[in-house]
């Protein structure tokens, strides 16, 4: 190969290599940021549901009402993970948090399913949460927390369950 040649050809090859490499490196950067701003629960395991309860009680205290709210939901995602009730899933969304506890609480699936709304509502969307939002939420955390799972019941309201 003439020596004139082979320096554009290498410098060329370099930007093929480099296109390749973003092109490649592109749709993981994309899908954390998608993560970051997607629709799921992001409970993390490493927190306990008590820790959960903590900051959902300190942000109440604060009013903080939207802080509040989401945080007694993950506490209630925790516990159920906790008590072998679900699996720990990264990137659950709260409607099949709901789905899935409605099938062994069937009889709280409309608290729920209520749950699952204010909290998207609140995480994804623009509705502001209220003292009586935390409240239900605690309510329902506290009634989970004591409830006894029965898995040979259908969801009272048909929420689907994820597979």
């Amino acid at each position: 190969m003439d020596s004139g040649l082979a320096v554009p050809a290498i410098g060329v090859t370099i930007l093929v290599l480099i296109a390749v490499a973003i092109l490649l490196a592109r749709p993981r950067l994309n899908a954390r940021r998608r993560r970051a701003d997607g629709d799921d629960v992001d409970a993390d395991p490493s927190v306990s549901p008590a820790e959960y309860r903590r900051l959902a009680g300190a942000a109440a205290a604060r009013s903080e009402w939207r802080t509040a709210v989401v945080e007694q939901f993950r506490a209630i995602v925790r516990a159920a993970e906790d008590r072998a009730i679900i699996d720990p899933l990264p990137g659950r969304t709260a409607d099949e948090v709901a789905g899935q506890l409605a099938g062994a609480f069937s009889g709280h699936a409309p608290e729920l399913r209520r749950a699952a709304r204010v909290f998207d509502g609140i995480r994804y969307g623009s509705a502001d949460a209220t003292a009586r939002d935390h409240a239900g939420v605690v309510a329902l955390d506290q009634l989970l927390e004591t409830a006894k799972p029965d898995y040979g019941r259908p969801a009272a309201d048909n929420l689907a369950l994820p597979r």
